[in-house]
């Protein structure tokens, strides 16, 4: 990017957003978002890109993978002015979910929510939105052990 003067929106423009979800979350991942929303000289296209992220997620063919990866994106290294633009959007986008006629909608925004709330819990502070998330967290796995059940099998731990 450095050595053809592409900015991050550049690059994406250049390649018609295919697949900017997972690059998105691959770069998160890897901790490399902020040095790529950097790349963007406007706060406004950083912006973007990050709600862009969230929004639609029922509408493409693909709706499990764009929501596994919107998902995937909230486990990865965010800095707070991140996480509170997903915590914005994840509320607009519910709104808009509970009016859509696609019942889809509101379980996606829903589950996203109470994976926003189980990870980053102090970034939960609108009721409404806690509310959602307590009504969804019981459906997600407890992220932080495995319960003893799930290791044996008829009261015995076999290990190979």
């Amino acid at each position: 990017m450095p050595q053809e003067a592409l900015t991050g929106d550049a690059l994406l423009r250049q390649v018609h957003d295919t697949r900017f979800r997972i690059f998105v979350k691959s770069a998160a991942m890897l901790n490399r978002l902020a040095m790529f929303l950097a790349t963007m000289p406007s706060p406004v296209a950083r912006w973007s890109l990050l709600t862009r992220c969230r929004r639609d997620l029922e509408r493409p063919p693909d709706v499990t993978v764009q929501a596994v990866t919107a998902a995937e994106l909230l486990s990865a290294p965010l800095d707070r002015a991140s996480l509170r633009l997903i915590r914005d959007t994840l509320r607009s986008e519910s709104a808009r979910a509970e009016v859509d006629p696609n019942p889809h909608a509101r379980i996606i925004y829903g589950l996203l929510i109470a994976a926003l709330a189980q990870r980053y819990a102090a970034e939960l502070t609108d009721p409404a939105l806690r509310t959602l998330a307590d009504t969804y967290l019981p459906a997600l796995p407890a992220l932080t052990g495995i319960p003893v059940a799930g290791l044996l099998q008829q009261e015995t731990n076999i290990q190979k």
